[in-house]
């Protein structure tokens, strides 16, 4: 399986992102992180899963907001078995996060500075050197920045 991961939030196994990925079908991984994730519905709530993996001992690699990143705990369960996965992994910091990275992972800045590298006069410069990779993940916080400021006329660059 190929995709993302942020290194930071690294402590026992690789935090693997769920926005992207691919992968053979039927992986074991994917088939294994499916029906790990699909055991929510057996619990009252998502609190109680999560306790269950804690009860477990479940390292949830200090993912903030497990309520909301459950789809990556359930993938901690899956990655800290004893079965082995063979997983190649991009650093999204280098490649999806690189202009949130280049703005200090503030995403008003970010964001204006996505508009101004659609500037031909200002592409090339290292401000832009985001532009290299081979995608631009917008997280909600971005999302929110775009809607906010009618103004950038974001969509419209693009």
């Amino acid at each position: 399986m190929d995709s993302f991961t942020i290194p930071q939030y690294k402590d026992k196994s690789p935090v693997i992102e769920s926005w992207f990925f691919a992968c053979v079908p039927q992986s074991k991984f994917v088939c294994d992180w499916r029906d790990e994730f699909s055991k929510i519905t057996n619990f009252n709530s998502i609190n109680d899963y999560l306790n269950d993996l804690k009860s477990q001992s479940v390292n949830f690699q200090n993912i903030a907001m497990p309520n909301y990143l459950t789809i990556h705990i359930s993938a901690q369960k899956v990655l800290q078995s004893d079965k082995k996965y063979k997983l190649s992994l991009i650093k999204a910091e280098d490649d999806a996060f690189k202009y949130l990275t280049q703005n200090g992972w503030d995403s008003k800045k970010a964001v204006k500075n996505l508009v101004d590298c659609t500037n031909e006069s200002i592409k090339t410069t290292s401000s832009c050197s985001f532009l290299q990779g081979k995608i631009i993940k917008l997280r909600g916080d971005e999302r929110k920045e775009i809607d906010r400021d009618a103004q950038l006329d974001f969509f419209n660059k693009f």
